[in-house]
């Protein structure tokens, strides 16, 4: 194994406010299923979160909101216009349920958990095993937020990252050619 291959730097004390809340997991996702149930805005951020990392996103909904029929019109996402049926969960790397409807996200959350797929439901919150950190991409890297903090927390560091995240690249670029 490559020396420092993995690196962390966060500091974890029991019970203090560094305790990890959620393990910071990256999977590779390109050209891997991804199926996302619901045709909303959720389900929409959720498919093109998964498309700038190169998922096969198949969105099943009986109606698509107006930016995920764009992206169906582009030929980007496979839509399955229909709701959600026993099995569909089988071939995917992982599942996102956004439904409006209570019992399907559950319903889903059970299929999948059932055959060690990870899923993320958007409600009832705590029926899934991951969810969406806030992403920055830039350059190749991407750096994450997310946590138990609340979301205005989460979007101040966030906001603070956009803007900062380029000039620390470029400075890492201008120190490397010294």
């Amino acid at each position: 194994m490559r020396r420092n291959m993995v690196r962390y730097s966060c500091r974890i004390r029991k019970g203090g406010e560094d305790m990890a809340v959620g393990f910071p997991l990256y999977i590779d996702l390109k050209d891997n299923n991804c199926t996302v149930f619901g045709g909303g805005m959720t389900a929409y951020r959720a498919a093109s979160a998964l498309l700038r990392f190169h998922a096969k996103v198949t969105v099943i909904s009986p109606a698509l909101c107006a930016p995920l029929a764009e992206l169906d019109a582009a030929g980007h996402i496979r839509y399955l216009r229909r709701r959600y049926c026993r099995g569909d969960c089988s071939s995917a790397r992982l599942c996102v349920a956004a439904t409006d409807d209570r019992a399907v996200n559950i319903a889903i959350s059970d299929e999948c958990k059932n055959k060690s797929i990870p899923v993320s439901v958007e409600h009832p919150k705590g029926f899934g095993t991951f969810t969406f950190p806030h992403a920055v991409i830039c350059r190749n890297t991407v750096v994450t937020v997310s946590g138990a903090a609340s979301l205005a927390r989460q979007e101040y560091v966030l906001q603070r990252l956009e803007k900062a995240l380029p000039q620390w690249l470029e400075e890492y670029e201008k120190s490397k050619q010294k």
